[in-house]
């Protein structure tokens, strides 16, 4: 939301995970607390990337404050003409695309997912 352009290859070495979401949508807003605890976890070795499909960038920050949301390794931004979404083909809200340490995709994931489980942990341990 800062101007800049954002490249995967900008952040070679680290996880980084796409999600596409919204502060309307309420699985999202479920799902964004795990979120949370997955970067806490992996503070310097997971980044997630947040590709709002709201139209104020106002309600993007006020939604991620509540949530006392703010890290390092928590980049927002907006799709409001949903070009990144085409690109990406997503359909739906949340919808997530996860890609290793050399930028390569490696899971694609439609609807909500808890993102701190013990699973998904040892999955981001993985990579």
């Amino acid at each position: 939301m800062s101007g800049e352009s954002l490249n995967l290859h900008d952040f070679k070495g680290k996880v980084v995970i796409l999600s596409f979401w919204a502060t309307w949508c309420e699985p999202c807003v479920e799902e964004f607390p795990s979120f949370i605890k997955l970067l806490d976890e992996f503070p310097e070795k997971v980044v997630l990337i947040a590709i709002s499909h709201d139209y104020e960038e106002q309600d993007v920050t006020e939604f991620v404050e509540a949530f006392n949301g703010k890290r390092d390794n928590l980049i927002l931004t907006m799709d409001k003409d949903k070009k990144m979404s085409q690109v990406f083909e997503v359909d739906r809200l949340p919808e997530g695309f996860v890609f290793n340490k050399d930028g390569l995709l490696v899971k694609k994931i439609i609807g909500i997912q808890d993102w701190a489980t013990p699973n998904a942990i040892e999955f981001f341990k993985s990579l």
